[in-house]
């Protein structure tokens, strides 16, 4: 076999791992979800974003900027936040990561907190309308009900960082 079909093979194989922690919305796609972070206690993860070069992954150090090739590459950022929540398609913890802006479902995730104090009280539809800059998403809160799963355990910010390198390993477009 070459060493073409071989690296063919590798990235196929690689493709459809480099996601599986993180919550990814399709165009057209509805998922259900309940936060197991509230809403305060998200994290704001600095990416480097430069379309042209195909960049989008985390800062490696926003605190020292000096330990960051990107930083001193001077490829701008911006902030992504970020919540452990459980993914009822895939009965599994997966990583909410999102940009605070038009096309996001942070502002009526924000709504929702206003609202009830909590959005850790009931699940979540989240349903992504088109991509791109003409995409749209729109948030359903459902009745409060009780989380039965005492097993399951949020994230820590490292934990997210590791899991958001191993996210971007292939460019992504939100």
């Amino acid at each position: 076999m070459g060493n073409l079909i071989k690296q063919m093979k590798e990235k196929i194989a690689q493709s459809g791992s480099s996601k599986k922690e993180i919550l990814y919305f399709a165009a057209d796609t509805v998922k259900r979800i309940r936060f197991i972070d509230e809403l305060d206690d998200g994290y704001n993860i600095p990416f480097h974003s430069d379309f042209e070069l195909k960049i989008y992954e985390p800062c490696k150090d926003p605190e020292d900027h000096e330990n960051c090739k990107l930083c001193n590459d001077q490829i701008s950022m911006i902030d992504n936040f970020a919540w452990t929540v459980w993914d009822y398609d895939t009965n599994s913890v997966k990583i909410l990561l999102t940009k605070a802006g038009g096309i996001s479902p942070i502002p009526m995730l924000i709504e929702a907190y206003t609202e009830f104090g909590t959005i850790k009280d009931r699940d979540y539809k989240i349903k992504k309308v088109g991509k791109g800059i003409g995409g749209s998403y729109a948030v359903t809160p459902l009745d409060k009900t009780r989380f039965r799963n005492d097993k399951v355990k949020p994230y820590t910010k490292n934990q997210i960082l590791d899991l958001s390198l191993i996210h971007i390993s292939e460019p992504t477009r939100h």
